[in-house]
């Protein structure tokens, strides 16, 4: 009988030992599970990262944009308003050759004076 129970206590140790073994692989890989996750958390937080980097920088590109596009509309509404007094101008000037050439014998003398003028 005691053959036996130290039979069955030597069963019982080795599978003890099987067991206590089989508990440490499963921490080992619960272990770099976690570290597998963390990794993976950070590789995300990283991605972020740049993302929000990337979206920050084409921000500032917009507003950059934004700028440059009111300048170059204020200066667009100069030139017209440059050209519109220039056309004005022109026509002055054009009137006043007329006027001139009425005034004269000659419309040709009357269009050398607005030559002359300009």
């Amino acid at each position: 009988m005691e053959n036996k129970v130290c039979f069955a206590s030597s069963i019982l140790e080795s599978l003890f030992v099987k067991l206590k073994a089989q508990k440490e692989k499963l921490k080992e890989r619960l272990r770099s599970k976690v570290e597998l996750e963390n990794l993976l958390a950070e590789k995300d937080k990283l991605k972020k990262a740049e993302v929000v980097k990337k979206i920050e920088k084409l921000q500032l590109r917009k507003h950059k944009l934004k700028d440059e596009n009111k300048h170059l509309k204020d200066k667009l509404v100069a030139l017209k308003l440059i050209s519109t007094s220039m056309m004005v101008l022109v026509i002055v000037l054009m009137i006043v050759a007329l006027s001139c050439s009425f005034y004269h014998t000659s419309s040709l003398h009357g269009v050398k004076m607005m030559l002359k003028w300009l």
